[in-house]
């Protein structure tokens, strides 16, 4: 399992794919993480935070490490 939002773990595994497969032709980010349904005035800002961490610098961390792959 990758960790998305540690860009060492992200990292880690690019470099085992590269090692393994070689380029990246594609990729598809489908980690999301949800607040559960309640009053926006109820969300905390802790649950807003790891949701922007997860969805937002989750995909930058694993572009970044894909790009160079995806370009080969």
């Amino acid at each position: 399992m990758v960790e998305v939002t540690d860009p060492s773990s992200v990292q880690a595994a690019f470099e085992t794919f590269k090692h393994r497969f070689g380029k990246v032709h594609a990729v598809v980010y489908t980690t999301s993480l949800e607040i559960p349904q309640q009053w926006f005035s109820k969300v905390e800002a802790s649950q807003m935070e790891r949701a922007l961490h997860v969805n937002v610098m989750g995909l930058f961390n694993v572009m970044q490490c894909a790009i160079p792959l995806l370009r080969g």
